[in-house]
This record gives C-alpha cells, structure tokens and sequence, in this order.
C-alpha cells in the first residue's frame, strides 16, 4: 500500500487548509471563553445582595406597624420578576462581550496572518509566489473578514451598552423595592403602598424590554466583491 496521494498538491492544500481551520476554531474558542471569564469577573463584584429577609420569616415585606397584605404580596412578585430580568440581561451582556472579544482578537490575529503573507507575495509576485502563502493569505484574509463582521452583524457593542443600562435600571428598582420594604416611605410622603405598587409596575413596564438586535445587511456579499476585485484587476491591465 502507498500513500504517493499525500505528496499531490491537492492533498497537501486540503491538509493545510484543515490545519488552518482546526487552529482558527481552537483559537476562537479560547477567546470565547477567556473573554467570557473577564466578563464575569468583572461583574461579579458589580451584581447586588438584593436580600430583605431570611428565608424563615413569614413574608417578604412586612411594612413598619402593617400586617401583611395584598399589595406587599405584590411587592414580592414584582421583586422576583425583577431579579430574573436582571440575571437574563447580565448574562445576554456578558454572553455579547465574549462574542465581542473574540470577533477582535482572531479579526486581529488573522489580519497579522493576512498582512504577512500579503508582504511576502508583494515582494515575489503573484506569479512567482508561494501557493501555499497564497492559500494561508487568502484563508486568513477571508476568516479575519468573516470574525470581525461579528461586530457590525450582531450589533454587539449596542447589545451591550443596550443590556448593561437595562441590567441597572433593574437594580435601581430592586433596591426601590427593598428599601420601602426596610423603611415604609419613599421621598414623597404622601405615596402610600398601593400607589408604589403600581409606580414600580409602570416602571418595569417602561424598562420592559429584550435588548437582542441583529442587522443582516452587514453580511459581506462575496460574489460582488470578487467581481469588483476582477474588474479592478482587469481595467490595471496595460492595453496593447
């Protein structure tokens, strides 16, 4: 048995090209997950004790000289739905982040790749370069597109920006809530507990909101640009 097949071209192409790709999707892969680790760490410290009461006691909030009544048992219902849109929006940011540190750093490394090949067949010549320097440029170049396309297709640092206001605003409320709870008033003197229920209803009705957002136009049409490419190439073509 012989294996003359893997010193054919094509079969030393395929070999480098599954090479390429098996390191590009291992180094994306480290990215995602090291970035997601920063974003962890870097919110851990950010996420609140939003805690009023030990588990024992018989209610969530018990109102200075009040029993318990219907509208603190709203309170609490507003209060845990509060903490799910907060856990739901930390973790849509931190899961964009990640994505947004890997779009940069292998946009970054393939793009050095990309450059450094480019200088070597600049300096050789289409003709007389390489193939295989053409085919890692020509991977690198297109990969290196294709990751940092990830910013602008899933809107990614609008999808933070967007989910770190909302993860905020969620625990201002929190905070609203327990510390009527705690104390029995807010600024206004007035305000009785009916009237704050309702108040932190319309307030997360206005924050209300899934901050996912996509924008499919970004997507690179790659036959146009090989065209254009083309053409471009055929009319630096001196004439005879």
């Amino acid at each position: 048995m012989t294996w003359n097949w893997i010193g054919s071209n094509p079969a030393r192409y395929t070999i480098l090209v599954l090479a390429m790709v098996i390191a590009t999707l291992s180094g994306a892969s480290i990215a995602y997950f090291h970035g997601r680790s920063i974003a962890n760490r870097w919110t851990k410290d950010l996420q609140p004790n939003l805690q009023l009461i030990s588990k024992t006691e018989s209610h969530f909030c018990k109102l200075p000289g009040q029993p318990p009544v219907a509208a603190s048992a709203r309170l609490e219902q507003d209060y845990v739905e509060i903490r799910s849109r907060m856990e739901h929006h930390l973790e849509v940011l931190a899961y964009f982040y990640a994505n947004y540190f890997r779009a940069i750093v292998m946009g970054s490394l393939l793009g050095a790749v990309s450059a450094v090949s480019l200088f070597y067949i600049a300096n050789k010549g289409w003709t007389n370069a390489n193939p295989y320097v053409v085919v890692v440029f020509v991977f690198s170049a297109v990969m290196g597109a294709y990751y940092l396309s990830y910013v602008t297709i899933f809107r990614e640092q609008e999808n933070i920006s967007d989910n770190k206001v909302l993860y905020l605003q969620y625990v201002a409320l929190g905070n609203e809530i327990l510390t009527y709870c705690a104390t029995g008033s807010t600024d206004d003197p007035q305000i009785t507990i009916d009237k704050f229920v309702r108040q932190i209803d319309t307030q997360m009705a206005t924050a209300n909101n899934i901050a996912i957002g996509f924008d499919y136009t970004k997507i690179a049409d790659y036959k146009q640009i090989l065209s254009e490419r083309r053409n471009s190439e055929a009319n630096e073509q001196p004439n005879h």
